[in-house]
């Protein structure tokens, strides 16, 4: 190796060492690195902290976007009974005025409703005034009873009232002794009208 060669390896390897040990050294075991180190880190938390609470926030929206719909459901709800209800003030006031009067030719109408709450629909109507219904003795049904008839729609109507006359297990002919209104297949028939709105 030529004395030149030599030289220049000698400068090449003390410079290294200068590097090593004046610039690279000191950065390795400066404090302010750890440090930085250490607030990255923790830029890292709460970085994923924020993401966390995001996710919760939007659950907590959804969440109270449906109560607000629920609320708005049982307000319509509300409404609706409030309308049925003030249609059933109005049909008893209605069925109280027909039942002072004459009750097809009769003065006078005796209720006898069955000792069991009964609630169905009427299955054909005979030029006779006589009414099949689909409720029977299964359903506590008995002869002599009476129900009253109503119509669901378009409003809560009173249409009358059936006295049974012959009773089957699932069905039961009755003979109408008080109208007021057009009886016809599918309306309902019921002891208490608190069955019919449940």
């Amino acid at each position: 190796m030529s004395r030149r060669a030599t030289i220049f390896l000698l400068l090449s390897l003390a410079i290294g060492a200068f590097y090593a040990r004046f610039i690279m050294a000191p950065q390795l075991e400066d404090p302010r690195g750890h440090e930085l180190q250490r607030l990255q880190a923790e830029i890292d938390r709460l970085s994923l902290d924020s993401a966390a609470d995001h996710v919760q926030i939007n659950q907590l929206t959804a969440a109270n976007r449906k109560l607000v719909e629920r609320v708005v459901r049982y307000e319509i709800a509300t409404s609706s009974l409030r309308r049925q209800s003030d249609s059933l003030i109005e049909e008893y006031r209605r069925l109280h005025v027909a039942l002072q009067g004459e009750s097809e030719g009769k003065k006078t109408m005796t209720r006898v409703p069955p000792p069991e709450d009964v609630a169905g629909s009427i299955k054909s109507v005979g030029q006779d005034r006589l009414i099949t219904i689909d409720v029977g003795s299964d359903s506590g049904l008995n002869k002599g009873n009476t129900l009253d008839v109503y119509r669901l729609k378009p409003s809560l109507t009173f249409l009358g009232v059936i006295r049974i006359l012959e009773v089957r297990p699932a069905q039961a002919v009755g003979k109408l002794v008080l109208r007021t209104g057009e009886i016809e297949v599918g309306d309902y028939v019921i002891n208490d009208i608190v069955n019919l709105v449940k």
